[in-house]
């Protein structure tokens, strides 16, 4: 059920958007039920907490101006953005966007490919009335693409609530899933609900519905031809319902009887005639408490299926276990076993033991040590032979002097494990292990190291390496199996090495064709500069200086010039403005740095440039960043674009860093996007999750 504190507008709308989710993925224009609770609670969780349900979904959080919330299920290729309409009261509703790039990958039952999904929902001034309106946008691509809108909208006139629930369709496909239908009810919720229904595939029908409260029900559906009849009762001094139903002339009768039931004992007993078909019966026999439970069902006296179901629940020691035994035609006989159990080491137990097939067992503990750390285990075996194994350890370090993190994981997936086509999408493997280690001063957060390494099948396919603790300073990435697809020279890394001594030189290095080395050198006994790339020299020029300035022209012999002005605010090396400026006759720029060391806990960055080359023509380029670090917490996050002209990759390209090391939680993630040209690629490291998604 619902608790009493959720918005009944909100619950409603949940089931109906979650049924037609279900009619998006796999209807075949049946009839879909009601009144599955645990998975529209399912579904409320998400709106009102989305980021909990996200994370244990495996989801990365993103960040987009559209959106208050947005989730990458990059595994799935889902993306969900929520936009509420108060945040401070998110049961008041707002709009749900879903995009589902191929359904059909992830329920092979599914008709459609491609799905968006666009839910608008407001539940009004009042968050418990159950008055609502929303709509459902839909796009659905299968033989033909399918578009349509799906309202609802429940209000209250007088004493009555009148709900209407209608589906029209915006380019009336050749075929539809979702079938085009109007339905219009009123009701006062106790006596009485009449209304119409009418469908292109079923027609018209009435609605006719009286009760009374905890004696009978009366129904009448009526239209196309046809009438259906129910008529129900109640005895609560026996504890006994019965419902007679006549389905246009087929006649059948059902009875649930609980007159057994007192104390801590629960009984049961369902019945269902089907006229000359046969009768069904359904037993449950029990404890109140759960400890001790049984069910049959039964067809014309031979049993069905029957199950027995013991264990105990211990909510002081957060732990439970459970056993099932069942017996089943079709599904033979077995067992089923699930236990939690909490503390420090916390340990969940799944066990499918059938007596004639394959068994599967399941155990993921998560323990927390004493030296802050954080161990998951993960296996699945069946049969005793691994199909799945994972475990990841997470190591926090706070010094007096550093921030440190180390994190190895490990994962096997057996070539029999149906999950190991999905992991074979992003090259195929049995064994991947992720060994990780960051190092950040904490006086001067600008001076870390990030090392990063990840093998599959015992062979090296990513190599992060950066280092800005000690000189020469180095930046490198080794990813054999993505680089060579991606750069142009086919090349499988990108290195760079600065080699920097202030006031003498500054020397670059670097594995690519356009950078081989690039060198500033102060030639000894003057204040002239000697500039060098790829092993040619470029200029060499006098300076003149003025207050926080310095102007250099240099002409060559070829006639061509160039003029650098560099000016700054003061003479800080932890906090500065310095605007730069070339004018030259094969290049321009307008560059301004600008940035704040001082304070730890609030430091700040960025970089703005406007340009011009013969080579890459007219360019832009653009970085905004926060580095800060308090409470032993250290965090970075930075956004940025960038636009060249004549660039041989799509323009423009909008970047995105978000940086966290939280030594209090253990929590840690590292994300990077770029999105060139509308095409996006993430790189995540979030608490032992690697992910690069294309």
């Amino acid at each position: 059920g619902v608790s009493n504190n959720r918005d009944l507008g909100l619950i409603m709308a949940m089931k109906v958007a979650v049924v037609f989710a279900a009619l998006c993925a796999i209807s075949y224009g049946a009839v879909v039920p009601m009144q599955e609770d645990a998975l529209y609670d399912m579904i409320q969780s998400f709106l009102v907490q989305p980021d909990q349900f996200a994370e244990a979904m495996g989801a990365m959080r993103v960040k987009r101006d559209a959106y208050d919330k947005a989730f990458n299920f990059n595994a799935l290729g889902v993306e969900v953005g929520i936009d509420y309409i108060d945040p401070s009261n998110q049961l008041k509703g707002g709009k749900l966007d879903v995009k589902i790039d191929n359904l059909k990958r992830l329920i092979p039952r599914a008709k459609s490919e491609k799905v968006v999904l666009a839910v608008n929902f407001n539940g009004g001034d009042s968050a418990r009335d159950g008055l609502f309106s929303m709509s459902i946008d839909y796009e659905l691509n299968h033989a033909n693409q399918e578009k349509g809108t799906f309202n609802m909208e429940r209000t209250k006139v007088g004493n009555k609530w009148v709900s209407k629930m209608q589906v029209k369709s915006k380019n009336n496909p050749a075929v539809k899933i979702i079938p085009v239908f109007a339905l219009n009810m009123e009701s006062d919720r106790k006596t009485f609900a009449q209304g119409t229904y009418n469908s292109e595939r079923y027609g018209d029908y009435t609605i006719d519905v009286k009760r009374v409260p905890y004696k009978k029900l009366d129904a009448v559906i009526e239209g196309n031809g046809k009438k259906y009849i129910l008529a129900g009762k109640m005895d609560k001094a026996s504890k006994k319902i019965t419902i007679d139903i006549d389905a246009n002339g087929l006649k059948y009768d059902v009875v649930l009887d609980a007159a057994g039931t007192s104390g801590d004992k629960v009984a049961f007993k369902g019945t269902v005639n089907i006229g000359g078909s046969g009768k069904y019966e359904v037993n449950v026999n029990g404890k109140k408490d759960m400890t001790d439970m049984g069910f049959d069902v039964l067809f014309n006296g031979n049993p069905l299926a029957s199950a027995k179901v013991k264990g105990s629940l211990n909510m002081a020691q957060k732990s439970g276990k459970y056993e099932v035994r069942y017996s089943s035609v079709g599904l033979g006989e077995g067992k089923v076993r699930v236990g939690y159990k909490g503390g420090d080491k916390k340990e969940f137990k799944f066990q499918y033991l059938p007596k004639a097939a394959k068994d599967l067992k399941l155990v993921i503990t998560r323990e927390k040590k004493a030296d802050g750390s954080i161990q998951w285990d993960g296996l699945a075996t069946r049969n005793d032979e691994t199909y799945l194994k994972y475990n990841n350890h997470v190591i926090p370090k706070v010094t007096g002097s550093s921030y440190e993190l180390e994190a190895d994981s490990n994962f096997h997936v057996s070539d029999k494990s149906v999950l190991y086509p999905m992991f074979c999408k992003y090259g195929c493997f049995n064994d991947r292990a992720m060994k990780a280690k960051v190092y950040v001063d904490k006086a001067k957060p600008y001076k870390f190291s990030v090392d990063v390494e990840l093998f599959k099948d015992s062979a090296s396919v990513l190599t992060m390496e950066i280092n800005s603790r000690q000189n020469p300073y180095k930046f490198k990435i080794f990813a054999p199996r993505i680089l060579p697809k991606i750069l142009p020279t086919g090349r499988d890394s990108i290195e760079f090495s600065a080699d920097h001594n202030p006031g003498n030189y500054l020397k670059v290095t670097s594995n690519t064709n356009m950078i081989k080395n690039f060198a500033v050198e102060k030639i000894p006994g003057t204040n002239d500069r000697k500039i060098t790339l790829n092993d040619k020299e470029l200029v060499q020029g006098g300076y003149t200086k003025g207050d926080n300035e310095i102007t250099s022209t240099v002409t060559l012999p070829n006639g061509k010039a160039l003029t650098t002005t560099i000016k700054w605010e003061r003479d800080d090396m932890k906090a500065n403005d310095v605007h730069v400026k070339l004018d030259g006759t094969e290049r321009k720029l307008d560059l301004e740095l600008e940035w704040n060391f001082n304070n730890p806990a609030d430091m700040s960055f960025k970089i703005d440039a406007d340009g011009w080359n013969k080579k890459i023509g007219d360019y832009h380029f653009k970085r905004d960043g926060k580095v800060w670090a308090s409470s032993n917490k250290l965090s970075a996050k930075w956004t940025g674009s960038s636009n060249f002209a004549n660039a041989p990759w799509p323009q423009p390209v909008e970047t995105s860093f978000d940086a966290m090391l939280d030594n209090n939680s253990q929590n840690y993630k590292l994300k990077m996007s770029k999105t060139a040209a509308g095409k996006k690629f993430n790189f995540s490291f979030d608490n032992g999750r690697f992910s690069i998604d294309f």
